[in-house]
């Protein structure tokens, strides 16, 4: 019996594990090396960034850092707080024995009409409307917003327009500022602050300038006189009855004009005396050329 031999024909297997080991190696420098390189690249941008976009401190001089951003509302508010003070109502008033007989009550100092005024000194100027303050044979009480009363005069009447000066004997009151209204524009914000209705003292009302360069006829409410009147702001603030010869403001509490009439049949359509045109009368009074020799009767709030 023969005897067979198993042949195989299979090479010896090498030994793998040294070149495992080596590769195992590489992968782990590799994943190291990525991870170096990724921290060291963060760290640098990081340190770019931060010295070119983060934001810095802004150093300003103390001009823009003085400036405010004031809205209308607040505005209206401090200009009529600042004006208020200023601002009178102003009662006329008559003795009855110069009244015709019908009404004749004998020697009593009795009201007969209420308007505004306001002060333009210090010393006891208070500009309003001639016809607030028509002529000597009336009595004038002025009243401010803090209830305090004087007796006032007139020292001086334009002789052509609807301006009067009062004087009372007073002190260091607060005076307003009068503007200049060479540039006065359409749709300037406007303030009005009057006596309405000869009842309601220091009323405010808000408006805008509607025209300007106005001409306009007023008359007193029985028709008995009339004048023109030039060069007059239009505004829709409402100027109501008693407001007469109280101011019209600006946004900044500046006088630019002398509110003085309404259109009848009307809302909304109020005009005033440019305060520019009362300019050259303060000066004459300041200088006692006094010219208030006019007359007038009326009885009513002006």
């Amino acid at each position: 019996m023969e005897t067979v031999q198993e042949v195989s024909n299979s090479q010896p297997v090498p030994n793998r594990i040294p070149f495992v080991k080596f590769m195992v190696l590489v992968s782990i420098a590799s994943v190291l090396l990525s991870i170096t390189t990724g921290i060291i690249t963060s760290i640098i941008i990081n340190a770019h960034i931060s010295s070119s976009y983060v934001p810095r401190t802004i150093y300003t001089s103390s001009e823009t850092t003085n400036v405010k951003t004031v809205s209308q509302e607040s505005a209206v508010t401090t200009a009529v707080q600042s004006a208020n003070p200023a601002v009178v109502s102003i009662t006329v008033s008559q003795n009855t024995s110069s009244l015709p007989p019908f009404f004749n009550q004998g020697n009593q100092i009795v009201p007969v009409a209420k308007g505004s005024g306001f002060v333009i000194r210090s010393d006891g100027y208070i500009l309003t409307n001639k016809h607030v303050a028509p002529d000597t044979s009336y009595t004038y009480t002025v009243t401010f917003a803090d209830g305090k009363t004087y007796q006032a005069h007139i020292l001086y009447h334009d002789p052509n327009n609807d301006i009067a000066i009062l004087k009372i004997n007073a002190t260091n009151l607060t005076a307003l500022p009068l503007a200049d209204t060479s540039s006065l524009q359409l749709g300037e914000s406007v303030i009005a602050i009057g006596n309405a209705l000869g009842q309601y003292q220091n009323t405010v009302d808000v408006g805008v300038v509607s025209g300007l360069n106005r001409t306009v006829t007023a008359g007193d409410q029985n028709g008995t006189s009339s004048e023109t009147l030039k060069g007059i702001i239009q505004t829709d603030a409402q100027i109501n009855s008693g407001n007469s010869g109280g101011p019209l403001l600006n946004i900044a509490g500046q006088v630019i004009g002398i509110n003085t009439a309404v259109a009848q049949n009307a809302q909304g359509i109020g005009f005033a005396i440019p305060i520019t045109q009362a300019k050259t009368d303060i000066t004459k009074a300041e200088s006692g050329l006094i010219n208030a020799t006019s007359s007038q009767q009326f009885n009513s709030t002006i």
